[in-house]
């Protein structure tokens, strides 16, 4: 399955789940699309209501426990530029910052800076943040961002990786814990809207129906029979 979207209809959100077919290539093709919703009712509460897909042998069930209700996309935040406001960590060496894509480790401080490609001084003061990245495919990337202090003035130099979509920001170092703080940022695109459902199939349904519309047949025949005897 895949879930493709939403729309809203009057106090109705719909939720569109694909359900494909794995081909022998190992392709998908879409066989259909189920639109559970959910209903608004800020009096009782919201209602989740399901729906199914109906064939000969089965039936699927598909319901929603989980869904952001937020019709705003994920690209129209406040915040202006391709990053979202970023989020800090105050870090030891050595530990680790979790992402949407990724895990970050704080390597250590490095603070052999070439002062000459940052358009620092020889007095001025830098240090680095060696930070470790390691993707969701156990791939290794690094980066580092700086601190510095120039003319009693400290920033930051932000370093970033692309291909993660994340940035970094080294805030300030706490001299006497050794601690720092690390700003990162990620990508609107890195954010992915999802739902929590639950798909559930009914084998031979249709055997039900057929044993309930044989029984209510059944009992017209019935009532039918004793009307005719007692009007006899």
């Amino acid at each position: 399955v895949t879930y493709t979207g939403k729309s809203k209809e009057g106090i109705n959100i719909y939720f569109h789940i694909d359900y494909l077919i794995k081909n022998e290539d190992g392709t998908f093709n879409k066989e259909f699309t189920l639109s559970p919703r959910v209903q608004l009712n800020k009096t009782m509460g919201n209602v989740a209501e399901p729906d199914t897909r109906h064939f000969f042998h089965k039936d699927i069930y598909t319901h929603i426990t989980y869904a952001d209700l937020s019709m705003l996309s994920p690209f129209s935040k406040e915040e202006k530029g391709p990053y979202s406001a970023p989020k800090e960590h105050t870090v030891s060496m050595k530990d680790s910052v979790f992402t949407s894509n990724s895990i970050v480790i704080v390597e250590g401080i490095n603070t052999a800076i070439e002062k000459d490609s940052i358009d620092l001084d020889s007095s001025d003061i830098a240090v680095g943040l060696n930070l470790r990245v390691i993707d969701r495919t156990n791939k290794t990337h690094s980066a580092q961002p700086i601190y510095a202090i120039k003319s009693n003035y400290a920033f930051g130099i932000s370093d970033s990786i692309p291909d993660l979509g994340l940035k970094f920001q080294f805030a300030k170092i706490d001299p006497h814990t050794g601690k720092v703080n690390l700003l990162v940022s990620e990508k609107k695109t890195n954010k992915k809207e999802f739902v929590i459902m639950k798909a559930i199939v009914f084998p031979l349904i249709n055997v039900l129906w057929i044993g309930a519309i044989l029984l209510i047949i059944g009992n017209l025949i019935a009532i039918r029979e004793r009307l005719t005897k007692k009007s006899a």
